[in-house]
Order: structure tokens, then sequence, then C-alpha cells
């Protein structure tokens, strides 16, 4: 009797152990933000990139050791093979070959060719990026350089963290490569909106879509997930971090690396929530992300060293996405301009109303959890209570 009497003393410190536990899976499933209410309407809108406009079908643009930065505009973007990695090489002429960027069938082609027997360089070191340039580069970029006033760059983080979304949907993929390449997007951050360059106190963040034979600068200190949108299937991502301080020229450098690299397919991400996540990397550096300057979004590959690089990859599609939240009784906002897209794309329709979908259900999941919980809790107490009126009856007789 007295050993029954302990294991029933004990219950409700099992029954606090237990809801406790479940309390956390709770607020581990309400991870996700509260879906939008009947009242509340996104608003987006859309700048294409790729497909471009037809006047730019057949253009070519072509990078070797004499043409190392080669920017021409594609409409609300520029291409450039920028072959900085070339740049360093003293002998730079014995490397043959050169990167080749053609518009054709509103695809962007890019193909890269070197023969470079003879240079010294290491495996990991880049020889180039081939990207697509969407802001305006910290180096400066032409005057022909167009930035659409829809999201017109550089622009202070703090007003970006305060749109809803801004989603960057691309179709690609890499159909070739015999040396270490990733497909990434390269995104500079700086402290002020000058075209000077970079340096201490500012930010270079990579997302890498792809990659074989390559790993980014640094060290690994941590994994994030965010939402994604992957050939047709919205997915709970995780993305590898890494973190370089100070890299050579005294910026800092941050590499987001997808787990599970997609070399051929849809992809869209969502910059404001990554942002968020990276701000809280960099304030941990002491510095205020909030504070500082989108200056440019490129797209593109790193191309790493090889005695022979044979590297091709296309991209068929290619938007940024503004969304902004707007209470009103409307559908989604539609508008038309000469030079930007701004119908909201299907892609993104379905990944909001997805997000929508998901939100309620784990929040549905949650409350019948929640809902479990306090019934099990309920009946530990009644028990206890029978279980004492029993025995204290027992006792009296």
């Amino acid at each position: 009797m007295q050993l029954t009497s302990i294991s029933f003393s004990h219950i409700p410190c099992i029954a606090f152990v237990l809801s406790f536990l479940v309390l956390l899976v709770v607020l581990q499933s309400s991870e996700l933000a509260s879906p939008l209410s009947e009242d509340e309407r996104i608003i987006c809108k859309r700048i294409t990139i790729i497909p471009t406009l037809p006047k730019y079908n057949g253009l070519v643009d072509i990078g070797n050791n004499s043409h190392i930065d080669n920017i021409k505009s594609i409409g609300n973007a520029s291409i450039d093979p920028c072959l900085w990695g070339i740049q360093r090489i003293s002998d730079r002429e014995l490397v043959q070959g050169e990167t080749r960027m053609i518009i054709a069938n509103n695809t962007l082609h890019v193909k890269s060719i070197f023969k470079m027997d003879s240079i010294n360089m290491k495996p990991w070191q880049v020889v180039g990026y081939n990207e697509i340039i969407y802001g305006m580069k910290p180096w400066g970029m032409p005057p022909y350089h167009r930035i659409p006033s829809l999201f017109k760059l550089p622009m202070k983080i703090a007003k970006i963290t305060g749109y809803k979304h801004i989603y960057l949907d691309i179709d690609y993929e890499v159909e070739k490569a015999n040396v270490g390449v990733d497909l990434s997007y390269d995104i500079w951050i700086k402290k002020s909106m000058k075209t000077d360059g970079v340096r201490c106190g500012d930010l270079e963040l990579m997302i890498w879509l792809y990659h074989k034979n390559a790993r980014p600068a640094g060290k690994i200190i941590g994994s994030m997930h965010t939402w994604a949108y992957i050939n047709n299937s919205l997915v709970r991502a995780k993305w590898t971090v890494y973190l370089y301080p100070e890299m050579s020229g005294g910026w800092t450098y941050i590499a987001l690396v997808l787990d599970q690299p997609v070399r051929k397919g849809n992809v869209m991400i969502d910059l404001v929530e990554i942002f968020k996540y990276v701000s809280q990397i960099i304030n941990k550096l002491g510095k205020n992300l909030e504070n500082m300057y989108l200056m440019d979004i490129e797209l593109g590959t790193e191309i790493f060293f090889g005695r022979n690089i044979d590297i091709e990859w296309h991209i068929s599609s290619y938007s940024i996405t503004v969304c902004t939240g707007q209470w009103r009784h409307t559908t989604m906002h539609q508008a038309i301009s000469s030079n930007v897209n701004t119908n909201v794309s299907n892609t993104t329709s379905v990944l909001i109303t997805e997000i929508n979908k998901m939100a309620k259900r784990q929040i549905n999941n949650a409350t019948s959890i929640l809902t479990a919980a306090l019934a099990f809790i309920v009946i530990i107490a009644v028990i206890i209570l029978v279980y004492r009126s029993i025995r204290r009856k027992s006792i009296e007789t």
C-alpha cells in the first residue's frame, strides 16, 4: 500500500513534466506565423528579369583574359562574365578560353570553357562568377544599367524587412560541370550607399542553391530552416550556415548552403525571412543589419580552378516579387507597367496560398495538442482526487 501511495503522490509531478513537454511541442509547431485573416490581402508585384524583352534575344556577352568584366544590360538587370579570379593572375595571357553568355529563346545560356595548364592556382580558388546583376554593385555600374523603381536598390534593410515577402524565383539547370562550382545568389550589403567598394563593416551574403566539389569560405556555425518552394512543392528547407568574420578585404562573409542541392528545377525563397535570420548573426558581431543598405542581388555560378574547365548552365525564368500586406476587401492587386511586369506570378500565388493553408493546419494541430494536454491534466487531477477520497474513507473506517 505504501508503494501505491508513493507512486500516486508522484502523479502531479509526472503530469507537470508531461504537460511541459507537450507545451514545448506546441510552441515548436507554432513556429510559422499566423496565416492571413479573411480581411487581409497580400499585394504582390513582380519584376521579370528572365525572360527578357524580345529586343534582347540574340544578345551575346563574352569574357576572356582580355575582357574580365563585360557588363551588358538585359532590361531589368545586367549580365557580366565577371572573371575576377583571372584578373589576379600575373600571367593571365596564358589563360585560353572564354565565358559566353547568350540570350536565346527567352533563356540565358552560359558556357565557360578554359584551358589553364600553366596557371598556378589552388582548387579552392575562384576563376570567376558569371552573373546576373540586379541593383548597384558596390564597385559601381555603367550608366545604362537600369534598376526598376518598384524595388530600387540600394535600399535600407529596415525598409526591406518591413515588407511581407520578397520572393526570389528562379528556374534553372546546371547541365555540365567538371570542376568545383556553385549556383548561388551573391548579395552585397554595405554601411553606406556609396559605390566605392567594400571594406570593414560591410557584408557579403551568399545563398547556395547548388554546389559540386565546392564549399564556402569560413566555418560552419549552425543551421537554419526557411520556407521554400522547390520543384512545385512547399518545403521547410534546411541550410548550413558558414561564417568568415573578416575576409582579406575586411568585410564579413556569410554563406547559406542548401542541404539538398538542386541541380535542376525551380527554387523560390523569401529574402525577408532570410534577412531576419542573418540579422541575428550580425547582431552577435556587434553590428546592426537594419541600419545597413542592400546594394544588389547577384545570381550566377562561381567557377573554381581546374586545368581544364567545362561548365554549362542556363536560366529559363528569374523574377523578384515584392509583397506588401493591406487591410482591405480586394483580390490580388494587378498593375501593368511598360517595362515592369507587376502581375503576380502563378508560383508566387500558389506559394502564398500553400503557406496560409499550412499555417492554418499547424495552428489547428497546436490547438488540438493543447486541448489534449489540458484534458490529460484534468484526468490526472480527477484520479488524484478520487484516490485521496477513497484513501481518506479507508483510514476513517
